[in-house]
């Protein structure tokens, strides 16, 4: 349980512009992946116009959309 408080503590947040940037992907695009994509990690709000994306979460997406079939 320890360890899951650190690791929640030191997860960092990033920001549309530094997860946009963390993919190689224009922000319009992120917008269109949240909202098409169920599986892409939704934003947690810090305030009413301040939304943030915990780094794990997006490396796992990222990871698990690399290991899925090219279709």
């Amino acid at each position: 349980m320890m360890a899951e408080l650190q690791k929640e503590l030191i997860d960092k947040r990033l920001n549309a512009k530094h997860v946009a940037s963390l993919l190689s992907i224009d922000q319009s695009t992120l917008w269109g992946w949240i909202k098409n994509d169920p599986t892409f990690p939704k934003p947690f709000r810090l305030g009413p116009r301040s939304n943030r994306w915990r780094l794990s979460e997006i490396e796992k997406w990222e990871q698990t959309k690399r290991q899925e079939p090219v279709q």
